[in-house]
Protein backbone atom coordinates (compact mmCIF):
# COMPACT_ATOMS: atom_id res chain seq x y z
CA UNK A 1 0.00 0.00 0.00
CA UNK A 2 1.20 3.14 -0.77
CA UNK A 3 1.17 5.97 1.53
CA UNK A 4 1.32 9.76 0.12
CA UNK A 5 1.11 12.64 2.60
CA UNK A 6 0.56 16.40 1.03
CA UNK A 7 2.51 18.79 2.60
CA UNK A 8 1.30 22.09 2.50
CA UNK A 9 3.31 24.79 2.12
CA UNK A 10 0.79 27.42 3.27
CA UNK A 11 0.64 26.68 6.65
CA UNK A 12 4.20 27.11 8.33
CA UNK A 13 5.53 27.42 12.05
CA UNK A 14 5.86 31.32 11.78
CA UNK A 15 2.14 31.62 11.60
CA UNK A 16 1.60 30.35 15.01
CA UNK A 17 3.98 33.00 16.79
CA UNK A 18 1.63 35.61 16.45
CA UNK A 19 -1.49 33.28 17.37
CA UNK A 20 0.44 31.95 20.81
CA UNK A 21 1.15 35.62 21.14
CA UNK A 22 -2.41 36.92 20.97
CA UNK A 23 -3.50 34.05 23.45
CA UNK A 24 -0.78 34.69 25.71
CA UNK A 25 -2.08 37.90 25.79
CA UNK A 26 -5.32 37.19 26.25
CA UNK A 27 -4.69 35.32 29.01
CA UNK A 28 -2.78 37.71 30.73
CA UNK A 29 -4.97 40.44 30.25
CA UNK A 30 -6.83 41.93 33.44
CA UNK A 31 -8.98 44.95 32.25
CA UNK A 32 -12.86 43.04 30.98
CA UNK A 33 -13.15 45.61 28.23
CA UNK A 34 -9.31 45.02 26.41
CA UNK A 35 -10.30 41.12 27.31
CA UNK A 36 -13.40 41.46 25.38
CA UNK A 37 -11.81 43.18 22.47
CA UNK A 38 -9.21 40.74 22.16
CA UNK A 39 -11.93 37.45 22.77
CA UNK A 40 -13.50 39.03 19.74
CA UNK A 41 -10.29 39.29 18.12
CA UNK A 42 -9.21 35.68 17.87
CA UNK A 43 -12.07 33.69 16.37
CA UNK A 44 -9.80 33.97 13.13
CA UNK A 45 -6.77 32.37 15.24
CA UNK A 46 -9.27 29.62 16.48
CA UNK A 47 -9.87 28.86 12.64
CA UNK A 48 -6.48 28.82 11.84
CA UNK A 49 -5.49 26.85 15.08
CA UNK A 50 -8.34 24.23 13.80
CA UNK A 51 -6.66 23.94 10.60
CA UNK A 52 -3.37 22.95 12.13
CA UNK A 53 -4.41 20.48 14.43
CA UNK A 54 -6.75 18.88 11.39
CA UNK A 55 -3.43 18.85 9.49
CA UNK A 56 -1.63 17.55 12.35
CA UNK A 57 -3.79 14.69 13.03
CA UNK A 58 -3.98 13.66 9.30
CA UNK A 59 0.07 13.16 9.60
CA UNK A 60 -0.63 11.34 12.55
CA UNK A 61 -3.02 9.00 11.29
CA UNK A 62 -1.09 8.33 8.22
CA UNK A 63 2.14 7.75 10.16
CA UNK A 64 0.44 5.20 12.35
CA UNK A 65 -0.77 3.51 9.30
CA UNK A 66 3.06 3.11 7.85
CA UNK A 67 4.19 2.22 11.29
CA UNK A 68 1.05 -0.63 11.54
CA UNK A 69 2.43 -1.94 7.94
CA UNK A 70 5.99 -1.48 8.83
CA UNK A 71 5.51 -3.50 12.02
CA UNK A 72 3.64 -5.93 10.01
CA UNK A 73 6.19 -6.29 7.29
CA UNK A 74 9.21 -6.74 9.75
CA UNK A 75 7.35 -9.49 11.71
CA UNK A 76 7.08 -10.83 7.83
CA UNK A 77 10.73 -10.70 7.65
CA UNK A 78 11.34 -12.04 11.24
CA UNK A 79 9.11 -15.31 10.95
CA UNK A 80 10.65 -16.34 7.28
CA UNK A 81 14.19 -15.31 8.63
CA UNK A 82 13.91 -17.45 11.11
CA UNK A 83 12.62 -20.19 9.27
CA UNK A 84 15.36 -19.65 7.12
CA UNK A 85 18.09 -19.56 9.88
CA UNK A 86 16.98 -22.81 10.71
CA UNK A 87 17.66 -24.18 7.27
CA UNK A 88 20.70 -22.54 7.08
CA UNK A 89 21.90 -23.84 10.60
CA UNK A 90 20.66 -27.67 9.92
CA UNK A 91 22.63 -27.38 6.78
CA UNK A 92 25.45 -25.88 8.77
CA UNK A 93 25.04 -28.83 11.68
CA UNK A 94 24.88 -31.35 8.72
CA UNK A 95 28.10 -30.16 6.79
CA UNK A 96 29.63 -30.88 10.59
CA UNK A 97 28.13 -33.96 11.18
CA UNK A 98 29.67 -34.81 7.68
CA UNK A 99 32.99 -33.98 8.45
CA UNK A 100 32.88 -35.58 12.00
CA UNK A 101 31.86 -39.03 9.74
CA UNK A 102 34.83 -38.36 7.34
CA UNK A 103 37.49 -38.10 10.09
CA UNK A 104 35.98 -41.23 11.82
CA UNK A 105 36.43 -42.99 8.54
CA UNK A 106 40.01 -41.96 8.27
CA UNK A 107 39.34 -39.19 5.62
CA UNK A 108 38.96 -41.58 2.72
CA UNK A 109 37.03 -39.04 0.44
Amino acid sequence: MAYYFQRRSDLKASQLEPVYKRLDEVAIEQSRGRLALRLSAIAEDQKTLKEYLKYFEDFHELAQQQADQLEKRINQLRATTSSQVSVQTVEQEFLKVEKLIENMMGGAS
